[in-house]
């Protein structure tokens, strides 16, 4: 039963305009409609899409698609399309192994502000107030929240967090309500330009991923776009000397044109959760949550199941402490896989220290179910609770184990 305090008039402000942020904002619309009511949903956003971009990947994971057209009758514009998305290369220090998607469940390539964009524009069709402004602080009274912004104020039954890894923000939910921000990893991000030549087939339509021997970063990945590679780059504290590092290993120079790279352009995403994240009269969604897989696959998909579930709980359940643990056990399957998540960026850490993922793809390409592991755990098409419960795994380990040994004598000696 949905709490009195819950005032659809006040209705719901949203921090952040991005697909957490909106998808929220069009589950609250739709839900109120179905029940004959309406209420008032504002979204902040202080970027202007175009002009400021949001530093990720902009890869958009099977079933995306399938989620925006059924939950939301959405159909991405096949202009926003740059590149479906044919799988991977996974790349060892010699080895490198090719990971095909199925060909009914692509990955589409887009460019992230356009898809921002979009999603925007279409909660201002659907009567979603969108404040072009930043917030400055949030107060949390007994019956109501108060959201200041560079705009002016806004009172609202409850408030949804979206806004990413925003410190500002972080450091306003923390003198608030005790919010500790999700541990993350940096990306450095860069673009080349490659002739017109290169572009019908660039890259081979294939992400290609690296784990390269660098002591403080964790994966490297190049990605085509419509005109452009994008190339991304994640560890802690990276700088342009490893991002010069990592372009000129031979194996990354090969796939890249010789020139043409751009400005780079630093992000973050989060490798666990965020501490208090739900509570009276708030949830926070998406990267602000911490609640994506820890290799960040799936993104964006991700910030839409958790920005629907704040819904749900809000118009389910109401804005009370008691409330929000509905939130939590909604997101309960993810926060369990987390647990299998930080378990395979271990073991990947160590491969990479240690040893080298040449001996894991070259019995990756005898064993399917190990190549099929592999393309899990690059794609995120599935949990890794699945990956690494699978008993067909298992049965290679009498063949993988002594091989990794094997070239962790090599490295050490």
């Amino acid at each position: 039963m949905v709490e009195e305090t819950f005032e659809k008039e006040k209705g719901v402000a949203i921090i952040g305009g991005g697909p957490g942020g909106v998808s929220c904002a069009l589950t609250l619309k739709k839900l109120a409609q179905e029940s004959g009511e309406d209420i008032r949903v504002v979204i902040y956003e202080g970027k202007r899409f175009g002009e400021h971009y949001n530093q990720c990947a902009g890869v958009l994971s099977h079933p995306l698609e399938e989620i925006l057209e059924r939950d939301f009758g959405l159909k991405i514009p096949k202009a926003m399309i740059q590149r479906t998305i044919q799988g991977y290369v996974l790349y060892g220090e010699e080895e490198e192994i090719v990971l095909e998607e199925d060909p009914t469940k692509p990955s589409l390539a887009v460019q992230r502000v356009e898809l921002d964009r979009f999603l925007l524009n279409e909660a201002m069709k659907r009567e979603v107030e969108v404040i072009q402004s930043r917030v400055t602080d949030v107060e949390f009274r007994p019956h109501e929240v108060v959201v200041y912004s560079w705009s002016g104020t806004c009172r609202a039954s409850a408030v949804v967090g979206a806004f990413g890894l925003s410190k500002a923000m972080a450091a306003c939910f923390s003198r608030r309500v005790g919010y500790a921000p999700p541990p993350h990893l940096e990306t450095l991000v860069t673009k080349f330009y490659p002739p017109s030549s290169w572009l019908p087939q660039l890259l081979e339509n294939m992400i290609h991923v690296f784990l390269p021997p660098f002591p403080r970063t964790e994966f490297g990945a190049l990605i085509p776009k419509g005109d452009h590679i994008t190339v991304i780059l994640a560890g802690w504290n990276i700088t342009t000397n490893e991002m010069g590092a990592f372009l000129s290993l031979p194996r990354v120079r090969k796939l890249l044109p010789p020139k043409g790279h751009s400005d780079f352009f630093k992000g973050r995403f989060p490798t666990g959760l965020a501490k208090r994240f739900h509570g009276h009269r708030y949830l926070l969604v998406g990267d602000a949550s911490g609640l994506v897989r820890p290799f960040k696959g799936k993104g964006i998909n991700t910030a839409i199941v958790t920005g629907k579930s704040a819904a749900l709980t809000l118009m389910n359940h109401g804005p009370s402490q008691e409330a929000s643990q509905h939130y939590r056990d909604m997101c309960k399957d993810l926060m369990e896989d987390m647990i299998y998540g930080r378990l395979a960026r271990t073991l990947a850490s160590l491969t990479r220290r240690y040893s080298s993922l040449d001996p894991i793809i070259r019995e990756a390409k005898r064993s399917e179910s190990l190549k099929e592991a592999l393309f899990f755990c690059v794609s995120g098409h599935a949990p890794y609770k699945k990956i690494l419960r699978n008993k067909a795994n298992l049965k290679v380990l009498p063949h993988l184990i002594p091989r990794l040994l094997g070239s962790i004598h090599l490295r050490l000696h």
